[in-house]
């Protein structure tokens, strides 16, 4: 949302993204008081950025990763509810976006 990436904005540009996987990895228990922080890793995308792979960090207290959060996904055209690729302005936020080590361009 810090991006103009908001619920609106996606729905004037008639997408919309839509996971086909979602893994989390439980590393420390996080209780109630905790300060997280979550970081956000690309780490494969297709050219177009059609579809998409990003890793969560979520750190506590700073310091400790509590758990690392494993999505794939891709846009989706509300009209036509079929895959799409997304508008430049979306594209630009990708490039821009932290990268994994072992990050990919990966063919479609």
């Amino acid at each position: 949302m810090d991006h103009g990436i908001t619920p609106v904005a996606m729905q004037q540009m008639h997408i919309g993204p839509i996971l086909f996987r979602e893994e989390c990895l439980f590393k420390r228990e996080i209780i109630f008081g905790d300060t997280l922080k979550v970081n956000l890793l690309l780490t494969k995308n297709t050219a177009d950025y059609g579809r998409w792979s990003i890793m969560h960090e979520l750190w506590k207290n700073e310091d400790i990763l509590a758990a690392v959060i494993n999505v794939d996904g891709a846009w989706l055209d509300t009209g036509t509810r079929k895959l799409t690729t997304p508008p430049q302005s979306i594209h630009e936020l990708f490039e821009s976006a932290p990268k994994a080590s072992g990050y990919t361009v990966a063919e479609k």
